[in-house]
């Protein structure tokens, strides 16, 4: 009880009697001060356990859920103090001898878990709660594939031209962590989430830039806790309410940009101006991506800020009647 309140308490000491009454000090931590023997990376492990577990990170409504959150909490504080679950990232369990002790049954024993819809035992859904935790845990420091952690990794994207004027590119997150991430759309560009795929289209072309997203996260870093030390017994920590700070990530985007000259003349060398001209992506020329461009007097075209890649160039008829019906009666 602290403060007047009831709060879950997680054992660190595993095997050492837990003392009763007082004198309990506590002491007001951050992971990265000293908890009695453990390691550095031992305790930012249990860090986020206690982060993403009760009642921290799940908080069941049931008494018997409630407890069945606490022992998955309490369950993995275990493995990380023993050495059965690894502490670096996606910190996997090596040692399921904890996990296989709990099991539903039709008996009621005091430690089964009673599982959904059932009364059997007094840790309702232990098992489902200490995979969630297990999955956050293993996400927590995961992005998706496609973006960096800083600006000067930042994997350059090129945005390409569509039919309608605009500019897009679609990437694919392998790590399945697209749904976490939040992306600013502005003036120019509009991003679309659709399961693992993010598509950026640009209504303009753009030059060399970096983007910006952000994951909400716990802040292991900030995180606090307080641990209370009873003389030579237990030692047990206190979860303290966590704080969110979104975690930037960048990714690049181009469009690379040329030009491409065109001269219309007939077989004796004359200048034709009038003729229309336009880019396509295919060969059929299906799908015009640039144009209409005329020629100049000069019989000349230029076509200018064209995005890298190949095209295919379609003459589709000249802007002076008197040409066009000359043609059309002679054809």
């Amino acid at each position: 009880k602290h403060n007047g309140t009831y709060v879950p308490c997680y054992c660190i000491d595993p095997g050492i009697e837990i003392g009763t009454g007082t004198p309990y000090e506590d002491y007001v931590l951050t992971t990265d001060m000293a908890w009695n023997s453990l390691k550095e990376q031992q305790r930012r492990a249990i860090g986020l356990a206690i982060i993403y577990g009760y009642p921290n990170g799940i908080n069941p409504s049931s008494f018997l859920e409630k407890k069945g959150a606490q022992a998955a909490t309490q369950m993995i504080i275990w493995e990380i103090c023993y050495g059965m679950r690894s502490t670096s990232a996606p910190f996997t369990c090596t040692d399921n001898r904890y996990y296989n002790l709990f099991e539903s049954d039709s008996v009621g024993h005091e430690f089964t878990d009673g599982g959904a819809g059932s009364n059997n035992g007094w840790i309702h859904n232990m098992k489902a709660v200490y995979q969630q935790i297990s999955d956050k845990m293993a996400q927590h420091f995961t992005r998706p594939s496609f973006l960096s952690t800083d600006t000067d990794t930042a994997q350059i994207y090129d945005l390409t031209p569509n039919s309608n004027g605009t500019y897009s590119v679609t990437l694919t997150d392998s790590n399945n962590m697209l749904s976490a991430i939040t992306f600013t759309n502005t003036e120019n560009l509009t991003f679309v989430k659709n399961g693992n795929t993010l598509t950026i289209t640009a209504k303009d072309p753009v030059a060399e830039m970096t983007v910006r997203a952000t994951k909400n996260v716990p802040n292991l870093e900030a995180q606090t806790f307080i641990v209370w030390k009873h003389t030579d017994k237990q030692m047990i920590v206190e979860p303290v309410s966590p704080t969110s700070d979104p975690t930037s990530l960048y990714l690049k985007l181009r469009v690379r940009t040329g030009n491409l000259s065109i001269k219309k003349t007939t077989s004796d060398g004359k200048m034709l101006s009038g003729w229309q001209f336009i880019l396509c992506s295919d060969q059929a020329c299906t799908n015009k991506v640039y144009g209409p461009y005329t020629t100049a007097s000069d019989g000349t075209i230029t076509a200018n800020n064209l995005t890298a890649g190949t095209y295919w160039i379609k003459e589709v008829g000249n802007t002076d009647p008197n040409v066009q019906a000359k043609y059309k009666c002679e054809g």
